[in-house]
């Protein structure tokens, strides 16, 4: 949320300006509700700095070179994405409803794919960033920013 104030200049009877000040929180953003499956990584973005600390690095760049919309495997990362500050998410949305997604209905994966699609998460981590996932996948919900 963003800190707003909001001032409205009235002019009153004597025609005089009166100006009235008010102070409160707006929020313009939407948020999803979300279930993903998959692993969290802690310091993940640290890590790849170090890893490329003599190159001109850019976390969310190299992020998006890896991962895009057309591709079933995603990331989260940080509180706004419904993680810890310091945590990033790698996996698949099993879920994804918006405020303004309301509609009625189901979404069904299967646990065969789901699995399959956490075992390509792990190596597609470790070849394009040469860091190994450890520990089995979880289900994860939460809420993000949109």
């Amino acid at each position: 949320m963003i800190e707003v104030r909001f001032f409205l200049a009235l002019l009153n009877s004597h025609s005089e300006d009166v100006m009235k000040i008010r102070n409160g929180f707006v929020s313009n953003s939407s948020s999803s509700s979300f279930v993903v499956f998959g692993f969290v990584v802690k310091d993940f973005q640290g890590q790849l700095e170090k890893k490329n600390k003599n190159k001109d690095f850019n976390f969310y760049k190299e992020m998006q070179k890896v991962f895009d919309y057309d591709n079933d495997i995603n990331y989260l990362s940080g509180d706004e994405e419904g993680f810890g500050e310091n945590e990033t998410f790698f996996g698949v949305f099993i879920s994804d409803r918006s405020s303004e997604d309301m509609e009625d209905g189901t979404e069904k994966r299967n646990m065969k794919e789901l699995i399959k699609a956490a075992e390509e998460t792990r190596k597609l981590v470790k070849e394009k960033f040469d860091i190994e996932i450890k520990g089995e996948p979880e289900i994860y919900s939460g809420v993000r920013m949109c």
